[in-house]
């Protein structure tokens, strides 16, 4: 397991977060704020569990574009976590802190989680 820093799902989730904030202000739609926190965190705690399973199995960045799916698309943990910008910001200065924020999450997460597995590993030899 490597302990590398991972700048490209990082990326990945200020490119898609980025790219949400601007349908976001694009399309402008109207929900209760709370809603939209809800739903901002619930895909928050998916990506979370995306990650870890991701990062359990060895998963490459793109294994989510598939034969099956006809090539539609790439969902990773990074892309859920960078919909969930969408959710959680009401103007575009909001979401560019949010999208920051998130990406800085991700890098942390996954450092983590590897440690984290890494540790359980060691105390199962």
């Amino acid at each position: 397991m490597r302990f590398s820093i991972d700048y490209k799902m990082t990326l990945y989730v200020l490119v898609v977060g980025s790219a949400c904030i601007v349908v976001r202000m694009a399309t402008s739609p109207s929900f209760p704020q709370i809603l939209g926190l809800a739903i901002g965190v619930g895909l928050c705690l998916i990506s979370v569990a995306l990650t870890v399973i991701e990062i359990m199995k060895g998963l490459d960045f793109f294994y989510g574009y598939a034969e099956n799916w006809n090539g539609y698309g790439i969902v990773n943990s990074g892309f859920i976590a960078g919909m969930s910008a969408f959710f959680f910001s009401r103007d575009w200065q909001m979401g560019i802190m949010i999208v920051i924020l998130l990406g800085i999450c991700t890098l942390i997460e996954r450092f983590c989680v590897r440690y984290i597995i890494s540790l359980i590993k060691n105390d199962q030899k």
